[in-house]
């Protein structure tokens, strides 16, 4: 089964709304998987890098007839992805004499690194922006694209408008049935001028805010194809410090309370993605949807994750793979679904020259390579204290198989293959019966 949903989350808020939506499917509590696709002239979120790694592996070994695994691709700027802004629209890193772009940017914005984003300058994206040519072209398998970003950043706030515009092209020219076209916009939600360690990001922002949210409010309305058949916009009255210097590093980020704009955002967005599908309004104005912090249960998720979590430091804590791989009498305590698991990675491939070392030899690899997959993976959540869970709770864990027919990329060395079962029993044990 494909995914239904492709989601395009533009700029740093999007990435920041994507990095916890992952989390909530992760862990189960998204039910239906979802093809993404990360727009931004700074670089991917390096907890999105990890997921969309993990993602793939799992995928390898994912049987095709069951729910798809999400994806998470990156579309770079057309620019240079790293250095000045000047280098992407002079081709010089220094000012040598005068250039007509000066005429249009400043010194400040001209000197900006593009990997430190544009710091609420839609201007710069504008000229900046991604080679829309690389969009996807099919969309025949989505009921739904739904584009999410900030109006007055600089990545969302210049792009929001002719990305919505480009997707409404691509998906009429491809398809009789076109996807749903939805948006979920962000205004100001966080308070002034974030800052990284003492260093102030944009003095101006107290101005600079409220003129790009003007300004890019009324190019979405006036410019946003008629198709578009739903938004949201999140512009709270009582706004969250947002610290950048975390979400750049997204190293253990803690989860948003309930109240505070990223939760009501990722709410939002698996609101938007269960709206059933209706005939855009004519007027802009009555295709908004409110804000929804309550379509996903909050305290629900906050259980899950920390149930969900524990099992897997649990059973990595007590080495219950090795344990299946030396002591039979485990099986007993965990049922036999997990080694049959274990043994549909192992059985299919084996002869293909590839040195497992027996089933035993093969599974204290996977035991290994888990270890390592979850060192990476388990910083994407919050640090929670793990309380031990139950190991007998393995046997309410919907483990399945490995698919069998492996590709030549996932049987090209033994250490591969365990690479790709380790991934697929995390995924498996965070999904738990949500499968």
């Amino acid at each position: 089964m494909s995914a239904r949903t492709f989601v395009v989350a533009v700029g740093g808020t999007g990435q920041m709304v994507l990095h916890f939506y992952a989390q909530l499917f992760l862990l189960g509590v998204i039910p239906e998987s979802f093809r993404s696709l990360v727009i931004d002239s700074d670089q991917v979120m390096p907890s999105l890098a990890k997921l969309a790694q993990f993602f793939d592996e799992v995928r390898q070994g994912w049987p095709g007839t069951q729910v798809a695994v999400p994806s998470i691709d990156y579309l770079h700027f057309s620019g240079p992805s790293q250095g000045k802004v000047r280098k992407s629209l002079t081709g010089e890193s220094e000012r040598r004499s005068f250039h007509p772009v000066e005429t249009l940017f400043d010194s400040d914005s001209l000197e900006q690194q593009v990997t430190e984003g544009l710091f609420a300058r839609p201007a710069l994206s504008a000229v900046m922006a991604p080679n829309w040519a690389s969009l996807p072209t099919d969309y025949t398998e989505f009921q739904r694209v739904i584009v999410l970003g900030s109006i007055i950043g600089g990545t969302g706030g210049g792009l929001l408008a002719p990305l919505l515009a480009q997707l409404s092209n691509s998906i009429h020219r491809q398809t009789a049935n076109p996807p749903a076209l939805r948006a979920l916009f962000f205004g100001e939600f966080f308070k002034g001028d974030p800052e990284i360690g003492h260093q102030r990001l944009m003095p101006d922002a107290g101005k600079r805010f409220p003129s790009n949210k003007l300004m890019v409010a009324t190019a979405v309305q006036r410019l946003s194809p008629p198709d578009l058949q739903f938004f949201t916009f999140i512009d709270p009255t009582e706004r969250i410090q947002r610290k950048v210097h975390l979400e750049r590093a997204a190293i253990q980020l803690e989860w948003p309370r309930q109240s505070e704009p990223y939760w009501t955002g990722v709410s939002s967005l698996e609101r938007l993605r269960k709206e059933a599908v209706m005939v855009a309004q004519r007027d802009f104005l009555d295709r908004e949807i409110q804000p929804d912090g309550d379509a996903l249960d909050y305290e629900e998720a906050q259980t899950r994750r920390h149930v969900r979590t524990s099992l897997v430091n649990t059973m990595l804590q007590n080495d219950i793979l090795a344990r299946i791989a030396d002591d039979p009498l485990t099986i007993d305590m965990i049922g036999r679904a997990l080694p049959l698991f274990l043994a549909s990675a192992y059985s299919e491939p084996r002869n293909r020259d590839l040195s497992l070392g027996g089933l035993r030899g093969f599974v204290r690899s996977v035991a290994s390579k888990t270890k390592q997959v979850w060192a990476a993976l388990s910083s994407v959540f919050p640090a929670d204290v793990h309380a031990e869970q139950q190991v007998a709770s393995v046997r309410r864990v919907v483990w399945g198989k490995i698919r069998s027919d492996l590709s030549k990329e996932a049987t090209a060395s033994s250490d591969m293959l365990a690479q790709v079962a380790a991934s697929n029993f995390i995924y498996r044990a965070l999904r738990g019966e949500a499968q």
